[in-house]
């Protein structure tokens, strides 16, 4: 599958509460952006050299597309969606119980989508198979974010969150992420992406996998003072040297390290490391989103597919 990722990425944690430097700060940024003003600073991003928008799928971002379709959008948007969103699984689990959890889940699709969904499910569970009901949870994730895509907006790829890829490689379990990465590909037309905080042992572990694990796209920390980048900045960058044999491309998050870099010096970083195909950067305001995109759009160029 050719893989096309767009160069420079939004991302959508200031828009769900997510701040690396203080919870308080970022719920509170969260709180104050309503579904009009988000859409606000994704136009501005967009016309400031964007080219897409990377976002968990969280009840707030759904709803900021859902704002979006209602009010008419249609201009070019690429999305690049990750899955599950587990922080809301988490917190919604214990305040609603399983039941009320499904319940929530299963909103927004439609009847014969709900009928189908417990339809396999119920088979899946009766088979006892990890495999299916990872495909069927899936199947119905996907089917909820197209229920709110605005016209021109298209999904490029669909990462698997961090937590999930980094536990499954820890447990060295390679065959649930290939089938993910076949699921993807031949039910969606899609390019299946991972998110990883440990860039060294995912790829190490795609190398030698006897599962001949397949990776398209891998969104994963890189900045100057080695924020978020596991077991150390070192070996990221020495495992992103070899990147090329894997065939993959490389996505940057946390580039500015949650603040601690200016933009001058998160580039001035970026720019040594010629194996990257793009980055993410979160944007909370369209002051902010104008200056990041328009600085990055002019001072930055990663390699050629």
């Amino acid at each position: 599958m050719t893989v096309k990722i767009d160069k420079l990425l939004i991302g959508d944690n200031p828009f769900n509460g997510v701040s690396h430097r203080s919870r308080e700060r970022g719920r509170g940024v969260a709180a104050m952006l309503s579904e009009r003003e988000i859409v606000k600073v994704i136009e501005t991003a967009l016309d400031n050299g964007a080219g897409g928008l990377v976002f968990s799928v969280t009840p707030k971002m759904l709803s900021v597309l859902k704002y979006m379709k209602e009010k008419g959008w249609n201009r070019e948007l690429h999305l690049y969606p990750i899955v599950p969103d587990v922080l809301s699984l988490v917190n919604e689990s214990a305040e609603l119980g399983m039941a009320g959890l499904l319940s929530r889940f299963l909103e927004g699709l439609s009847v014969q989508g709900k009928l189908k969904f417990m339809v396999k499910g119920g088979l899946a569970a009766l088979s006892l198979s990890p495999v299916e009901l990872i495909k069927i949870y899936l199947d119905t994730e996907i089917a909820r974010i197209n229920a709110t895509l605005p016209p021109g907006a298209e999904t490029r790829a669909i990462f698997l969150h961090e937590v999930v890829t980094d536990t499954l490689v820890s447990l060295r379990i390679p065959n649930i992420l290939q089938e993910y990465c076949k699921h993807i590909q031949s039910k969606f037309g899609v390019v299946p992406g991972l998110v990883t905080r440990n860039f060294p042992k995912l790829t190490e572990f795609a190398q030698f996998s006897t599962a001949s694990l397949d990776l398209s796209v891998i969104m994963t920390p890189f900045n100057a003072v080695g924020f978020q980048m596991n077991p150390s900045r070192q070996h990221c960058e020495d495992a992103l040297l070899k990147q090329n044999r894997l065939t993959c491309e490389v996505i940057a998050m946390s580039i500015l390290a949650a603040g601690r870099l200016t933009l001058e010096q998160a580039i001035r970083y970026l720019a040594s490391l010629s194996q990257l195909s793009a980055c993410v950067v979160g944007i909370s305001n369209e002051s902010q989103a104008k200056k990041t995109f328009s600085f990055l759009k002019d001072n930055f160029v990663f390699r050629k597919y």
